[in-house]
């Protein structure tokens, strides 16, 4: 059995509204199953180094680590992937409150401020939901 893959991500709340991504063509991820801005941590970096990364390369929103706070809970689960593949993430969860920046497109994904009471109605990928009411919890 392989180690789940260590992955953080962010929740970016302002106001009413969360950021997701759906995923672009450059997307290992499932078409039409949105997410939180997300993914491996990539040598030795840490946790928070690596959600601060993540926002960046798919958002183009940048910000300093410390204005992040980390979710108390860790969560796990197995995405499926375009190829038919699937693969088990264990990730960590940091949010931000007010953040006001729109982001840019990337070829992995397309950022796009959702009203939270729309969450319901969409495909997202699993726990991003719990992540969200996590950090809606945590930081409201």
């Amino acid at each position: 059995m392989t180690e789940p893959v260590k992955t953080a991500g962010v929740v970016a709340l302002n106001k009413n509204k969360v950021l997701l991504i759906r995923p672009g063509d450059a997307s290992k991820h499932i078409e039409d199953v949105w997410g939180l801005p997300a993914g491996r941590v990539e040598g030795e970096e840490t946790l928070r180094e690596a959600a601060v990364r993540e926002l960046v390369e798919e958002t183009g929103i940048e910000l300093r680590g410390e204005q992040l706070v980390r979710l108390p809970k860790e969560y796990a689960a197995s995405l499926d992937r375009r190829d038919g593949s699937s693969v088990d993430m264990r990730w960590v969860v940091f949010a931000i409150d007010g953040l006001q920046t729109e982001g840019v497109a990337t070829p992995e994904g397309i950022p796009v401020w959702t009203s939270i009471e729309d969450l319901a109605d969409m495909k997202l990928q699993k726990n991003v939901f719990a992540a969200i009411k996590q950090a809606l919890k945590e930081l409201r």
